[in-house]
């Protein structure tokens, strides 16, 4: 591994090891893992890296946190609820995640890229992960992306949201396909958009040819 990765590999370790012993067992399932192989923690970097995780994770699971990570029924099996009124323009700190920049070789496709973002000053693939990361995307979100400082990111009410209801955020116009024509949000499904707009055209089409054929 090198030096430019390092900083990565770790939160990925730190991210595993946080929702397995955090959030799995909470939920009572697996939730998304990275799958690095545990390192030793040599450098004083390593150490702050895994440390701030921790905290991020604790402080989405305190008792005065206004988010709960709970199981989902959609594909992803977890999402975030407001556990309390949440008002317009506030940030929830709770739901912060970390970013690292990454080379190329260390994306593995279909293993550790569920949640890579592009810097869009400097146009480099960054890991991103943390509590924040269990934020589904919608197309019509309540929430969105808000910078915390250099190394971390949260997100930020854009209109009031209610008690138990859920936290959603925009991912990108390309996340689930080119103009997200594969995204399953409540949104698309309701709108009859990206993924149920093909699924109505072929239901269209097949109610049809049934009705001439019978």
């Amino acid at each position: 591994m090198n030096d430019y990765d390092r900083r990565a590999y770790i939160l990925c370790m730190a991210d595993d090891h946080c929702t397995a012993t955090m959030i799995d067992t909470k939920l009572g399932m697996i939730t998304h893992k990275t799958f690095v192989e545990p390192i030793e923690l040599v450098y004083a970097s390593d150490k702050s890296i895994y440390k701030a995780v921790k905290k991020l994770y604790a402080d989405a699971l305190s008792p005065t946190s206004c988010i709960e990570i709970v199981k989902d029924n959609r594909p992803g099996g977890a999402k975030v609820i407001a556990t309390k009124f949440i008002p317009k323009r506030f940030k929830i700190i709770g739901l912060t995640g970390r970013h690292y920049p990454i080379s190329k070789h260390f994306i593995k496709r279909g293993v550790n890229d569920f949640s890579i973002l592009t810097s869009q000053l400097t146009k480099k693939d960054k890991i991103f992960l943390g509590p924040c990361s269990f934020v589904n995307h919608d197309c019509k979100p309540n929430t969105v992306w808000i910078s915390r400082n250099k190394l971390e990111t949260c997100v930020e009410t854009v209109r009031d949201i209610k008690k138990d209801e859920d936290i959603t955020v925009y991912y990108s116009p390309y996340y689930f396909g080119v103009d997200n024509e594969e995204c399953k949000c409540r949104t698309c499904e309701k709108t009859h958009f990206g993924y149920f707009k093909q699924k109505g055209f072929y239901s269209a089409c097949i109610t049809y040819v049934e009705y001439i054929f019978n």
